[in-house]
């Protein structure tokens, strides 16, 4: 997941002078965007496509344009270092943590959006994050922001397909965790009537929360089973103002919530968030149905984690695991594989492919990662040293001996388990 601070958005009541100008070495056009690049224009490859796709991604969920598109296109600045970007920004006297910052104008024509690149993780979803705060404030100039960033938090995961030129929605639950830590602890959550009408004072005091609640609510009105919360969103979306103030249109959310039971509504959203896993929660549920036993249930949850973090080692490793105790060993040898290219732990998988091979027949091969096993981890050596034994003596007599369960597998009991939260990161974009 990733950090980012929190973005204060600064309405800019003036005019841009000359003294303003800055230099950028290239400029891509498309439908609706114009993009300035400082630095070479390969380094951002795509860009201008996937700027288009998300003015499309959020004008099907918004409706706020005709087909044509916005009357002016939006502007979008990318610097070659943190110090450039900064160094552009204070000339409006504006300052921030984060990478990227939407600067507002009395003439929405000179709206843009500013960011820089370089050392910068995951730039795709970044940019796709503040694309969506560009896109809103195209309409709306004063949003709810509980709304303005619920919005973006909920498609930022979204990945573009280069093929079909567009993003595919994917769930993003960076936030649930936070979510449910505050709700299992003493703290309290911010009060609905609080985060309806939030300000920037309110964000700034409680960030995570608030990003973590408005990521949650937007979730909750929109996949919930039930016509009635999901009107409260399009009633809300509905019903701002273009040029209405921060409470006027604040308000407007308020109204619409209140056609809701706030009883019932609070008991729904609750077993909403806590029907939504994370990560740790699929992988250790996983573990559990594995050591049961229980493997179809256990493959269902660690393909589920995969759609979550695709880049984490164990639930390849287990699908593994569960592939050989299946006897699907060319699966499970592309899970093993999979798990290393992960960065697993070598020994671990090492010695797993060398126990998959052994079990397929393919003696010389399970030899060889045998050896392997050994130069990346020494503690497998009793290990390693038996089933050498083993398989050297059927090469010799040709006979069939066959290994006992808990000799064959990596499981919990013959194999160093990894733990499910080594490789999490534990911090959320804001």
């Amino acid at each position: 997941m990733i950090k980012r601070s929190l973005t204060i958005f600064v309405l800019a009541l003036f005019a841009v002078t000359s003294a303003f100008a800055t230099k950028f070495d290239n400029m891509q056009e498309g439908e609706y965007y114009k993009v300035f690049v400082q630095g070479e224009i390969s380094e951002y490859e795509e860009i201008i496509e996937k700027l288009d796709a998300s003015f499309n991604l959020y004008n099907n969920f918004f409706r706020f344009h005709p087909e044509a598109g916005p009357a002016n296109k939006f502007i979008v600045k990318i610097f070659n270092t943190e110090e450039s970007f900064k160094s552009y920004i204070s000339k409006y006297e504006m300052n921030t943590s984060s990478s990227f910052l939407f600067i507002q104008f009395s003439n929405q024509a000179l709206n843009e959006l500013v960011g820089y690149k370089t050392g910068l993780v995951n730039f795709d979803e970044t940019l796709l994050h503040y694309s969506c705060i560009q896109y809103i404030r195209s309409v709306i100039q004063r949003p709810p922001l509980w709304l303005e960033k619920g919005v973006a938090v909920y498609f930022e995961k979204s990945e573009f397909d280069s093929q079909r030129g567009e993003y595919i929605y994917k769930e993003n639950l960076a936030w649930l965790q936070t979510l449910k830590n505050t709700i299992n602890s003493e703290k309290k959550l911010i009060p609905m009537p609080t985060l309806l009408q939030a300000d920037n004072k309110v964000v700034q005091e409680n960030s995570e929360l608030f990003y973590a609640q408005s990521w949650s609510l937007v979730s909750f009105l929109l996949n919930y089973p039930s016509a009635e919360y999901n009107r409260v969103i399009w009633n809300t979306i509905g019903g701002l103002e273009k040029a209405g103030t921060s409470d006027e249109n604040n308000m407007k959310t308020v109204e619409a919530f209140n056609w809701i039971n706030k009883n019932k509504f609070q008991s729904d959203y609750f077993n909403y968030i806590n029907g939504l896993r994370t990560f740790p929660e699929l992988i250790n549920d996983g573990i559990e149905m594995y050591r049961n036993g229980k493997y179809d249930e256990a493959e269902g949850l660690f393909v589920d984690s995969l759609k979550m973090k695709d880049d984490n080692f164990i639930p390849y490793y287990y699908l593994g695991l569960i592939n050989y105790n299946k006897n699907d060993f060319a699966m499970a040898e592309f899970y093993f594989n999979s798990a290393l290219q992960m960065n697993g732990d070598e020994g671990l998988c090492y010695y797993a492919l060398a126990i998959n091979a052994y079990a397929s027949g393919n003696l010389e091969d399970a030899l060889d990662y045998l050896e392997i096993t050994l130069e990346k981890d020494e503690s497998f050596r009793a290990k390693v040293e038996k089933l050498q034994k083993t398989i050297n003596t059927e090469k010799t007599f040709s006979t069939q001996v066959e290994v006992e369960a808990t000799e064959e597998a990596p499981t919990t009991e013959t194999a160093p388990e990894p733990e499910p939260t080594d490789q999490q990161d534990d911090q959320v974009e804001e």
